[in-house]
Formats: C-alpha cells, structure tokens, sequence
C-alpha cells in the first residue's frame, strides 16, 4: 500500500527509512515503508527493504507523494555506494534527493546518525539527486514534523526552488534556521 495511504509505519534501525530520489538513468520504482515490527512491506520496497522511490531522467522528477503520521528512527546503518546510490549513505530518517511535490508532515524522526562515512546524514535530508546533470528538488513540504537528536535534524543543499520548512519541532539544520523551537 502506497506510504500516501498507509499511516503509523514505524520505520528503525534500517540505512534509511524513506528515500525518494531521482537517479540520471532510465529507472522506476516506487515508494515503500518496510515496518520491522509486522515485518511488512508497504508498496515496491527494494531488495533491502528500504523505503525507496526513483524516476529516471527520461521520467519526470520522482516524487508527488505524502509521507505522514510515521515514526523514524534510529537508522544507523551503512550502506556503501553502489548501482542505485551512487555514494556511501548512512543515519538519514527520511533522504528527498531530486524529489519534486512531496508532502512529509506530522512524522516522529529521531535518532538517524551516522554509524559509518557518508555523504549525507540527516533526520529530513533535502538535497539535489545524484547524476549529470543533477535535479534539483522542488516544491517539497517539511511541515510540522518532531524531528529530533538526529545529525543534523534537518539538512537542505539550498538547491531547487518552492522547497518550504515551516513549524518542524527540531533543535539544528543545515543551513541555520530552518528549525522551530518550542
């Protein structure tokens, strides 16, 4: 069931719990959520079980999804670079990299810090896909989330364009500012 439709997953102790990217290859795929404690899949999860969605370049930019009501936490694990990340990855809550239109609102994400070298860590990671040339995301929602004791909290590349944070409980980000304190 597509992450839109299903909400409350708990997504720990993965690489990753929700990854949408845009890769420069001819792929597609869709948006997943695996959650450990039913050991269920929720709509094309990868071989790892990751929650992935991907487009490539000859497709529009992945994305147009809602990821709401879950809790995401503590994944730490690494992952090397390889066919589909191009780069090493590791302690990232929920990685939107190239993404266009989604909505991640209302979600629990904690804990997500790197145990290995990465490119990226990040409890919300908001950055520009991999590939020549690189998409950069757009019109993206981060919207009052709890996104704590991750590292940092929230990252953005400052990339693409109509990419708002607004009212995400979270104490640091990259750049300053993007965070509300109570």
């Amino acid at each position: 069931m597509p992450v839109g439709q299903r909400q409350g997953a708990r997504v720990v102790e993965l690489v990753f719990g929700a990854l949408v990217i845009t890769l420069s290859t001819d792929d597609a795929g869709g948006i997943s959520v695996h959650d450990p404690v039913s050991d269920r899949l929720f709509h094309d999860a990868d071989q790892r079980r990751q929650a992935v969605l991907h487009h490539g370049a000859a497709r529009p930019p992945a994305g147009w999804r809602r990821l709401a009501g879950n809790r995401i936490r503590n994944n730490t694990k690494a992952c090397a670079a390889g066919e589909d990340i191009p780069f090493p990855l590791s302690g990232v809550g929920v990685a939107l990299l190239g993404a266009t239109g989604m909505k991640i609102t209302g979600n629990l994400i904690t804990g997500n810090v790197p145990s290995a070298d990465t490119e990226f860590s990040a409890g919300i990671l908001v950055a520009s896909g991999p590939g020549n040339p690189a998409t950069a995301p757009a019109d993206n929602r981060i919207h009052g989330n709890r996104i704590l004791r991750n590292d940092p909290d929230l990252f953005w590349d400052q990339t693409g364009s109509g990419n708002s944070f607004r009212g995400n409980f979270c104490r640091t980000s990259t750049p300053a500012g993007l965070c509300h304190h109570a």
